[in-house]
């Protein structure tokens, strides 16, 4: 991953309460992560084939102990120049999975956030807008609302 990616990656962690004290919020989970822990792998195995540890990453709500799992609620995904083929082939993996309300696409200058439990259309590949519920703009190091 470049790093103009990983400096977006960041300023939407630390915006967004992700980044704690330096570190990655409870929650966060990437490829390297799930591999660690089991169950983790289990429930996550199919969204991260062919994922990389630097551009997935699924924040879930933790548990209230360890033992439980926790809520998944985002699906992030790094890419320099988002590709619709690419946002329409992960937008079904993550509706089959049926658990991660939002995707979230961070390119280089903007956020893009999916509705997840929405049905992947026919005509995704023609639409970037398909199910799109908010697109952000990074002005400097700070994320925008576009309107």
């Amino acid at each position: 991953m470049n790093s103009a990616i990983k400096t977006s990656l960041r300023a939407l962690l630390e915006q967004g309460g992700f980044i704690e004290k330096g570190r990655w919020a409870t929650g966060l989970i990437n490829t390297d992560l799930a591999k660690v822990k089991p169950n983790t792998h289990l429930r996550y195995s199919g969204l991260f084939k062919g994922a990389g540890s630097e551009t997935d990453v699924i924040y879930e709500v933790p548990g209230p102990t360890d033992a439980v799992p926790g809520t998944p609620c985002i699906y992030f995904k790094f890419m320099d120049s988002p590709l619709q083929d690419t946002i329409a082939q992960l937008r079904k993996r993550i509706w089959n999975h049926g658990r991660i309300p939002t995707l979230w696409i961070v390119a280089l200058d903007s956020v893009r956030i999916y509705d997840s439990f929405a049905r992947p259309q026919a005509d995704d590949l023609q639409s970037a807008d398909n199910h799109l519920l908010e697109e952000l703009q990074f002005i400097g190091n700070t994320i925008k609302n576009i309107e």
